[in-house]
């Protein structure tokens, strides 16, 4: 972020998008330790809940629900855990994953401008495709597959629970799951939306440079091109991959709803 924002030549628009950018990142920070302080406070006072590592103690003498030395320290123990995961998670997903795609994208708007007013030619859009490849071969297999999975997954499950927790009274629990979904839920749209933007973009720009071409070589180089595809395993994301998404996990969520009513 701080190359990014050295670039004293960017567009007030393009810095403004860069501001709300590093927002959104300390929010997520802010995710790291919400998160955690939900998972602590549940072990503290809700120890026996399905999902927490505390209900392998829980018996029906009750020694463990009765010991607050005992549920003290595995509150500690769960919220180190949590950030520590939390920590090494946000290092991928943000410095790595999302830097990458918004760099990208504003790469690939820099060059387009530069096209249209006959600054840069066709050839710089390679350049551009240099950038897609080593983003790609950095969180295709990995970093965006697994993100793409576990990141719409983990809005599933926080918003089925803050809205469980919600109806059963805990409401200060619930209001930092729903923090938590926000800030999962701004995440998916923001890294879905961008690399469909980027897709959409790169598709459009080809097909107005190839109504431009006159030469022989300028139509091959034309016929050459392919938009630029932001990859997880074997798929990309597409222009409608968002709304697909996000529908998907609605789906999701309210079948969970309905199922344990």
């Amino acid at each position: 972020m701080t190359f990014l924002f050295a670039d004293d030549e960017k567009p007030k628009k393009k810095n403004n998008f860069l501001i709300y950018l590093t927002l959104f990142f300390h929010a997520l920070e802010l995710g790291y330790f919400s998160v955690s302080i939900a998972h602590a406070l549940l072990v503290m006072f809700l120890p026996c809940q399905p999902g927490l590592s505390s209900t392998m103690l829980c018996s029906s003498r009750k020694v463990f629900q009765n010991c607050i030395l005992l549920r003290a320290t595995f509150a500690a123990l769960e919220f180190l855990v949590f950030m520590q995961g939390g920590a090494g998670a946000g290092y991928y997903l943000v410095t790595v994953l999302l830097t990458g795609t918004a760099f990208l994208w504003m790469e690939f708007g820099t060059f387009v401008k530069q096209w249209e007013v006959e600054i840069a030619d066709n050839t710089g859009y390679r350049r551009v495709q240099v950038l897609e490849k080593l983003l790609n071969a950095c969180i295709r297999d990995k970093i965006f597959f697994r993100t793409a999975i576990l990141i719409p997954t983990l809005q599933i499950v926080i918003s089925f629970a803050a809205i469980k927790l919600l109806h059963s009274g805990h409401e200060l629990i619930a209001g930092v799951f729903m923090w938590s979904y926000l800030l999962a839920l701004s995440f998916t749209l923001l890294m879905f939306s961008v690399a469909a933007k980027v897709y959409g973009m790169s598709q459009k720009w080809i097909t107005d440079c190839r109504g431009d071409s006159r030469t022989k070589y300028a139509k091959k180089f034309d016929r050459s091109l392919r938009p630029l595809r932001l990859q997880f395993g074997n798929n990309f994301v597409e222009v409608l991959t968002p709304l697909v998404v996000q529908e998907f996990c609605l789906r999701q969520m309210m079948s969970l709803l309905l199922v344990t009513k």
